[in-house]
């Protein structure tokens, strides 16, 4: 068998698997649940050694993350439950 055909089976593989997942609408991706981001609204902001209070709008399961590298390497990333 060529060494070609070796490195193309994988390509071909992915190619097949996203091929179905488009055919199939994407199964698995499942709905984002709370409101739209842009109707997310914080309503206060209580700031106290080792404790952040935030008061939303909306109840649902949110990410938090930094937008600079040194912060996201040190692991500021995760998620957090609004309830009632």
């Amino acid at each position: 068998m060529p060494r070609w055909v070796l490195g193309a089976a994988p390509l071909a593989l992915v190619a097949i698997a996203v091929a179905v997942f488009a055919l199939l609408d994407g199964p698995g991706l499942g709905e984002r649940r709370g409101p739209p981001a842009e109707e997310l609204a914080v309503e206060q902001t209580v700031l106290r050694p080792g404790v952040i209070e935030l008061e939303f709008a909306g109840t649902g399961l949110y990410m938090f993350h930094a937008h600079q590298s040194e912060f996201a390497e040190l692991g500021w990333t995760g998620f957090f439950n609004v309830v009632d």
